[in-house]
């Protein structure tokens, strides 16, 4: 079965009608809509890093609070070391350091525990000795 097609009959001299050109809403609506989806994405990986931040910090506490021995006391007070030098994640505004104030941290941190624990802590960050 054979259908003809359907042509539409066009009118002699008669040129098709050009688009309308885009009106300054249109090309602010598609500049909104362009610049939404950059901040999403950029929410997303904000969001994203600082969570994956904070799970590595509570996995790396937890670890240094059975190997150094330490209290409740002084994993909190690690921590919060630990988030004002490094950050919360934040992917944009990242902290950085010079060797001398890693150094400094490092040992500012080893000061929180006891002694030993401190100075085993101290060597292992530093690369003195071998971490578990």
């Amino acid at each position: 079965m054979n259908h003809p097609q359907k042509r539409t009959k066009r009118k002699k001299g008669r040129e098709p009608e050009p688009p309308a050109p885009m009106t300054l809403r249109d090309k602010a609506q598609i500049w909104a809509w362009i610049a939404g989806i950059f901040m999403i994405v950029g929410f997303a990986f904000h969001y994203f890093a600082t969570r994956q931040q904070a799970a590595t910090l509570d996995s790396e506490v937890h670890r240094w609070q059975s190997d150094y021995h330490l209290n409740d006391e002084q994993v909190r007070r690690i921590r919060a070391m630990e988030e004002g030098f490094h950050g919360k994640g934040d992917p944009f505004l990242r902290p950085a350091h010079t060797p001398g104030e890693t150094r400094d941290h490092h040992r500012a941190m080893a000061d929180v525990m006891n002694p030993e624990d401190g100075e085993r802590f101290f060597k292992a960050q530093e690369g003195s000795a071998p971490s578990r």
